[in-house]
C-alpha cells in the first residue's frame, strides 16, 4: 500500500544504507515540471532536475586533455579528442578565431569514455587559415569542457609558379641565363622548402632547396627537354607537388657573307646571342717596278680586318638587328702602270652597335710616305726600301668603344729597317703582329684568331705576307686565318681568303721584271649563334 503522507513544511531525513526510488522515464516522457523536481532520464542514463531553464542533467562534466590530427583550411581530415567522461552522444565543436568566433559543430563519433573522433568537413565549416582554435566537448547532460588553444588551422602550400615549361634556354644564353625561381606560398606564414622528387633539371644546372635553379646548362646536340617534379613542403610537413620542364636548345647559327646590308631577325625567347663580326681585310702594297726601272723594293702585306667575338650580346626577343658585311680592299696596282701604289683599306663590318674596323692597307716600295702601312682593325706592314723611320700600320680594333673593343682583336703591321734586299713587311692579324721586312727576310703576316662559333674551330683575320724585294729573295706566307702570301719575284701578291677578313699579300719588286700587284683583302663575315 502506497505511503501518501504529506511532508509539506517538514524536512524529511533519509537514513540507512538503502537507496531511494525517484520517478523515471524517457526524454519523451518528461512531464511539465516545477523548479526543484527530480527524475531519472532513462534515455540519457542520468538524473535530471527541473530548474529555471527546464530539465537539466545531473552529471560529472567531461575533461578534454588533447587533440591530435590536423585541421586544414580546405581539405577534409579526421581529428582525435582524448580526455575523460565522454558519453554516447557527446558533441565536438571548434571554437575561436579559426572559425571566425562562431562555434562550428563537427560530425562526432564516440569511441569510448576517453576518446572521440571527428570529421572536419572543411568544405562546409569555413575554417580560417593560420588562426588558432579551441575544442569544446559537450556531453548529453549539457555539461561541457574546452581545450583552448587546441591548435592552428593549417593549409597546404599553394604553388604560385604555373606547371609546365619554366624556361627555354638557347645556346647563346647558357652561361648568362638568369636564375630560375619556383615559388609556393604558405598561408600559415611559414617558408616552404623545395625538393625534386622525380626527374632532374638539365645537366650543368643545380636545384636548390629555396626553389631556385642555377648554373650553366650543358650544350646539347639537339633540343633537349628535362622534365622534373618539385615538392613544396611547409613548416608543418604538408606537401604539394607540381611538374615542370626546361628545354635546352641545340645551337643555331645564322651566317652572313654577302657584301652590303642584312637583317637578323631575333627569335622569340632569345635575349642574347653570341656573335662574330669580322671586317674586310686590307689590300697588299706594290712597287713601281717597271722593266729596267731598278725597282727592287717589295710591297708590304695588308692588315686583317678587325675581329670581334662577343660571347653574350643582348638582343630584343622578337626584334631585329641590322648589319653589313665589309669588302676587302683592293691591292696596289701592278707596277707596269706607273706610280707607287699602296693597297686599299678594307671596309667595316657592323652588327647592331658592334663595328669591326677594316684592315689597314700594306705600304709599297720604295720608302717615303707611300711605304707607311695603313692603320686598321689590324695594321698594314711597311713597304721595303727608303727611310726606316716611317710608321707601320697601327691596330685600331682593340681601342674601339664598348664591346667592339672589349671583345675586339687586332695587331700592328710589321716594321721595315731599310736593309737590302728590301722585302716588304707582313700585315698584322687578329692573333699577332706582322713580320719584319728588309734584309731579304720572309716577313709573314700576323696570325689570325680561332673561333668555334660555327660549331667547328676556324681561324679568322690573318695578315698578308710581305712581297719579295729582289730576284734573290722570296715572298712570305700569309698568317693563319687566310692571309694572302707575299709575291715571288715578278708576281702578284696572293688574295686574302674569302669571308675570313684576311689581309692581302704584298706585291714583288724585282728588276728587270715588272713589279707584282698587291693581293686583295678577303671580305668580312658575321656569324650569329643562339
Amino acid at each position: 500500500m502506497s505511503d501518501l503522507r504529506d511532508f509539506t513544511g517538514k524536512n524529511r531525513k533519509f537514513t540507512g544504507t538503502e537507496s531511494i526510488k525517484v520517478p523515471g522515464g524517457t526524454s519523451a516522457q518528461r512531464p511539465t515540471g516545477s523548479v526543484g523536481e527530480l527524475r531519472y532520464n532513462s534515455t540519457l542514463g542520468f538524473l535530471e532536475q527541473y530548474n529555471s531553464t527546464g530539465w537539466a542533467g545531473i552529471d560529472a562534466p567531461p575533461t578534454v586533455s588533447n587533440q591530435t590530427g590536423t585541421i586544414y583550411e580546405a581539405t577534409d581530415a579526421t581529428i582525435t579528442i582524448t580526455g575523460s567522461n565522454f558519453k554516447t552522444g557527446s558533441q565536438v565543436q571548434v571554437t575561436g578565431a579559426g572559425v571566425s568566433n562562431i562555434d562550428r559543430t563537427l560530425s562526432t563519433t564516440f569511441v569510448n569514455s576517453g576518446e572521440l573522433t571527428c570529421a572536419t568537413n572543411a568544405a562546409t565549416v569555413n575554417f580560417v587559415p593560420a588562426q588558432s582554435y579551441g575544442i569544446k566537448v559537450t556531453n548529453p547532460s549539457g555539461l561541457s569542457a574546452v581545450l583552448e588553444p587546441a591548435g592552428t588551422i593549417n593549409t597546404f602550400p599553394v604553388w604560385s609558379t604555373g606547371a609546365g615549361s619554366v624556361a627555354t634556354i638557347y645556346d647563346s644564353g647558357r652561361s648568362g641565363y638568369p636564375t630560375i625561381t619556383l615559388t609556393a606560398t604558405d598561408a600559415d606564414g611559414g617558408t616552404p622548402t623545395y625538393s625534386v622528387v622525380s626527374g632532374s633539371v638539365p645537366s650543368g644546372m643545380t636545384f636548390n632547396a629555396n626553389g631556385t635553379i642555377t648554373g650553366t646548362a650543358s650544350s646539347q646536340g639537339s633540343d633537349t627537354t628535362s622534365n622534373f617534379t618539385v615538392r613544396a613542403t611547409d613548416n608543418e610537413g604538408d606537401t604539394l607537388d607540381r611538374a615542370f620542364s626546361i628545354t635546352v636548345k641545340s645551337p643555331v647559327t645564322s651566317t652572313y657573307t654577302s657584301n652590303g646590308g642584312f637583317t637578323f631577325n631575333v627569335p622569340t625567347g632569345v635575349s642574347s646571342v653570341r656573335v662574330l663580326v669580322v671586317a674586310g681585310g686590307g689590300g697588299g702594297g706594290t712597287r713601281n717596278g717597271g722593266a729596267n726601272s731598278g725597282g727592287t723594293d717589295g710591297g708590304a702585306g695588308a692588315g686583317a680586318g678587325g675581329m670581334i667575338d662577343v660571347p653574350s650580346f643582348p638582343v630584343s626577343p622578337g626584334g631585329s638587328v641590322s648589319g653589313s658585311i665589309g669588302r676587302g680592299g683592293f691591292g696596289g696596282a701592278n707596277g707596269y702602270s706607273g706610280g707607287q701604289t699602296p693597297g686599299e683599306k678594307g671596309t667595316n663590318t657592323t652588327f647592331g652597335t658592334l663595328t669591326a674596323i677594316g684592315g689597314g692597307y700594306g705600304g709599297c716600295g720604295p720608302g717615303g710616305p707611300v711605304a707607311n702601312g695603313g692603320p686598321g682593325g689590324s695594321g698594314g706592314g711597311r713597304g721595303g726600301g727608303g727611310s726606316p723611320s716611317g710608321p707601320t700600320g697601327s691596330a685600331e680594333q682593340p681601342g674601339q668603344p664598348g664591346d667592339s673593343g672589349t671583345y675586339g682583336y687586332g695587331n700592328a703591321g710589321g716594321p721595315n729597317p731599310n736593309q737590302s734586299p728590301y722585302s716588304g713587311a707582313g700585315g698584322g692579324g687578329a692573333g699577332g703582329t706582322g713580320g719584319t721586312g728588309g734584309n731579304g727576310r720572309r716577313a709573314p703576316g700576323g696570325s689570325g684568331r680561332n673561333s668555334d662559333i660555327s660549331g667547328s674551330t676556324v681561324t679568322y683575320a690573318g695578315g698578308g705576307g710581305g712581297g719579295s724585294g729582289s730576284s734573290t729573295s722570296i715572298g712570305a706566307g700569309g698568317g693563319s686565318g687566310g692571309g694572302g702570301s707575299g709575291a715571288e719575284p715578278g708576281n702578284n701578291g696572293g688574295d686574302g681568303t674569302t669571308n675570313r677578313g684576311a689581309g692581302g699579300g704584298g706585291g714583288a719588286g724585282a728588276n728587270p721584271s715588272g713589279g707584282g700587284a698587291g693581293g686583295r683583302g678577303g671580305p668580312g663575315i658575321v656569324i650569329v649563334r643562339y
